[in-house]
């Protein structure tokens, strides 16, 4: 890790045991020892104030059962002075408190800030990272997807060194490349099935009725359905004006349909990366091969993130918006809580589209790269696509074609390459035909062919 610049707030480990001592109580362990003093005193005041609010004949009544042991014992202003042993040591554990809280949250340990290094004891970190994102803990994948990407970042000689390691035996079947593929790709396809459920668990099967439910008459089946009627209908009844302040948050829901979308931008930035720079530094053509599996799981997951963006957009907003914009006249406080409504839920909506915007800015980023370097490379010419091989690499070239330049426009800038036409593809030869006309008949057919 020779390379890798220091962080933002990496002088902090030099110099922290001195800054933290000298700067803590200027700050906020001063505000903590004001806030106790002006605490004690308030206190103080009200206890003073309590015996003649004790003695009004009504107040008594109430508030004699709970304050009657504040009125015992000496005077509230000197109570300090003799249990000051008492305040001595709460005093030291707030202070202990505030400086460990600084030291932790304002220090060099924030994910953002400085994520943690595990391999750099190892001589070959490759497979101990490798290992880390096969990890189950989700935690230990970021780390590893955020080191490794660290790693093979650039033109140096230890860039080049950990890309080389990654590319070593690439054309065997158990190489340190298909296992990062592998492990990178089932990742994606899970958190994809993940944002399909939009975060709820996998369904359970449904529990069959007994026999005596199937054999019950009409009428009882009627009166079960007529009791969960007026279950929501009370439902309905009682809950109904604050449903909207009960409903569950617009960006929850985003939250809890992408749970790894650190993770995933980390995933898909180390594959890019490697793919990108494969062209130079491997030359047997497995990375590319590979590189249609990778293409296709990332247009997938972009083109479900839109949908559910759009999803999120076209749901109605709430009844009071809709209130408003029909111009009915109504009481100044449900003006006033119609507006609060608005202003709540625009922003769920902001909060909810920068989450969805983490993901698909990068992978729209990262496709554009992709494609940029194939055409850089000529790999998108009419020769190239007529010797491939694979009908899965062609398709999935022409989903590129025509889904990546309405995905890429959005965001982009303005200066970026411009994305080719795919040629009309030509069979070579009679056996490239036949299995391209398999490959685009119907499954039935398929096998009838096959």
């Amino acid at each position: 890790m020779a390379d890798r610049p220091y962080p933002p707030g990496a002088w902090q480990v030099q110099l922290g045991p001195v800054s933290d001592f000298f700067f803590s109580p200027l700050s906020s362990n001063s505000f903590y020892i004001l806030g106790n003093v002006v605490h004690g005193i308030i206190f103080g005041i009200m206890r003073s104030a309590l015996p003649l609010t004790i003695a009004l004949p009504f107040v008594r009544r109430l508030l004699y059962p709970f304050t009657a042991h504040f009125l015992r014992g000496p005077w509230t202003l000197v109570l300090p002075i003799r249990q000051w042993s008492i305040i001595f040591q709460t005093l030291h554990i707030g202070l202990t408190t505030v400086a460990c809280w600084n030291n932790v949250f304002d220090g060099p340990f924030l994910l953002n800030e400085w994520d943690c290094a595990y391999s750099n004891r190892f001589d070959d970190p490759i497979p101990i990272l490798l290992s880390g994102v096969a990890s189950s803990n989700k935690w230990m994948q970021y780390c590893a997807y955020d080191e490794l990407s660290v790693r093979i970042e650039g033109n140096s000689n230890s860039a080049r060194a950990c890309r080389l390691r990654l590319f070593a035996g690439i054309k065997h079947n158990h190489s340190l490349w298909q296992f990062l593929v592998q492990a990178t790709l089932q990742l994606l396809r899970e958190d994809r099935e993940i944002l399909l459920r939009r975060g709820m668990p996998i369904s359970q099967s449904i529990d069959t009725p007994n026999v005596g439910e199937l054999s019950d008459s009409s009428a009882v089946r009627l009166l079960k359905m007529l009791r969960e009627l007026k279950k929501e209908r009370l439902y309905v009844a009682l809950l109904g004006p604050y449903t909207h302040w009960i409903r569950p948050l617009v960006h929850k829901k985003v939250e809890m349909a992408l749970p790894n979308r650190y993770t995933d931008i980390k995933a898909v930035t180390v594959l890019c990366t490697l793919m990108r720079d494969s062209r130079e530094q491997e030359l047997q053509g497995v990375i590319q091969r590979d590189m249609s599996a990778i293409i296709e799981v990332m247009v997938l997951f972009l083109l479900e993130i839109e949908a559910f963006r759009n999803e999120i957009n076209e749901n109605p907003r709430s009844t009071a918006e809709a209130e408003l914009r029909s111009g009915l006249k109504r009481l100044p406080v449900e003006e006033s809580i119609g507006l609060a409504r608005q202003v709540i839920f625009g922003f769920e909506m902001e909060f909810a589209n920068k989450m969805l915007d983490q993901l698909s800015i990068t992978y729209k980023e990262k496709l554009q790269q992709i494609v940029a370097m194939l055409q850089r490379n000529s790999m998108l010419s009419a020769e190239t696509i007529r010797n491939l091989k694979e009908t899965v690499i062609r398709k999935t070239y022409q989903v590129i074609a025509k889904s990546v330049r309405v995905l890429v426009e959005s965001t982009v800038p303005a200066e970026r390459p411009t994305i080719p036409t795919l040629p009309a593809f030509k069979p070579a030869n009679n056996n490239a035909q036949a299995a391209f006309k398999i490959f685009h008949v119907s499954p039935t057919k398929r096998q009838k062919m096959l």
